[in-house]
């Protein structure tokens, strides 16, 4: 073995020595976990269309939130078409939430409750669908 060997592979053996210790000891990231949050007691129906795109919601919120039509991908939701404005705890009759496509048959829609993450604005993936009694407060539009 020459000399010049020697110092590759001492270099070499550095470099992995580093590597493994910064994959040990790095802080590691943590966990996000997007699931639906107990909130026992809320509730949301649907009403009827107030317009082509815009439909009459009652709902009883137990904590601050939004409303949120999503286009229906079978018997899931799926893109958002229109939301509520933040919502304070309380109950709301009859009121209307814009939709940017029409409501009307044969599309079809789902109303989902989102709870607010604190911040007043509503972020898809950020603020969390709502549960009561372990089960995701979805209603199908069937207008």
């Amino acid at each position: 073995m020459q000399k010049g060997d020697l110092a590759g592979l001492v270099i070499v053996v550095a470099m992995l020595v580093g590597i493994a210790l910064f994959f040990v000891l790095a802080k590691q990231a943590p966990k996000v976990i997007y699931a639906p949050t107990e909130i026992t007691g809320s509730e949301v129906t649907v009403g009827e269309l107030a317009s082509a795109n815009s439909v009459k919601i009652t709902a009883e919120i137990k904590q601050a939130g939004f409303v949120a039509i999503h286009q229906a991908i079978g018997e899931a939701p799926g893109p958002i078409v229109g939301q509520s404005e933040l919502l304070a705890a309380g109950s709301y009759v009859d009121f209307v939430i814009e939709a940017t496509e029409s409501l009307e048959p044969p599309a079809e829609h789902f109303v989902l409750l989102f709870v607010d993450d604190g911040d007043g604005v509503f972020e898809s993936g950020i603020d969390l669908p709502v549960m009561s009694e372990g089960q995701v407060i979805k209603r199908k539009l069937s207008l």
